[in-house]
């Protein structure tokens, strides 16, 4: 009688969640740079593919959420082409309930399986003052803050993401509030969850993720 083998998931795989403005970003380039992870981020994916889809283009400039189906694809054809042994950070995803019920079955399919959540948590009016300052370069995709007058990576034009607006960021922080903290409390009582501070210094923010990690 032929036994059924178990294939034990290897690489390590890791969801970051914040609110919009977070820091999620700064803080994942550098574990990318000094742990190795590759990074799967959903907004980027999204940003790209609305570059050639003017229906999800307007949806994102509009602060809206895309929709489940779009944004699972996206996750699933990124999961398919990574070694079995390559660590993962997932940033961004999942932001629904619907998403978070579906992700543990993604990563099964790939061998894989949902080892840890970092969450950053900051203040609303923190998050609002940060993202009014940010600014990305139209040539490196490199961020930075309105002080800067070019790009310190390579001396491009620094703009406005069109979600970055005002208005759009409060219709963000409205549906992340609404959308994604079931999400969080989903993850707090099903896995190894962790949630950080998210308010101070990038530094001091980056010493209290490692400590989790």
């Amino acid at each position: 009688m032929t036994k059924n083998i178990e294939i034990k998931p290897t690489a390590e795989t890791i969801v970051f969640l914040g609110a919009p403005g977070s820091g999620k970003d700064t803080q994942i380039d550098f574990l990318k740079e000094a742990l190795g992870y590759q990074v799967i981020s959903s907004g980027e994916l999204i940003r790209l593919r609305g570059q050639h889809d003017e229906d999800l283009r307007k949806i994102t400039e509009k602060g809206e959420l895309v929709p489940d189906d779009i944004v699972d694809d996206e996750i699933i054809s990124v999961f398919a082409l990574l070694a079995d042994e390559q660590p993962v950070i997932i940033n961004g995803y999942p932001r629904t309930l619907f998403q978070a019920q579906k992700l543990p079955k993604i990563l099964t399919e790939n061998n894989r399986k949902l080892d840890k959540i970092v969450y950053l948590k900051v203040d609303d009016d923190n998050l609002i003052t940060r993202i009014g300052k940010r600014r990305i370069c139209s040539k490196c995709g490199h961020y930075t803050d309105d002080s800067h007058q070019s790009c310190s990576e390579c001396g491009g034009k620094l703009t406005q993401r069109d979600d970055d607006t005002k208005e759009a960021v409060k219709k963000r922080l409205e549906i992340f509030h609404k959308e994604t903290e079931p999400v969080i409390n989903y993850f707090k009582e099903k896995f190894n969850f962790c949630e950080v501070d998210g308010n101070p210094e990038i530094e001091k923010v980056r010493e209290n993720i490692k400590k989790v990690l």
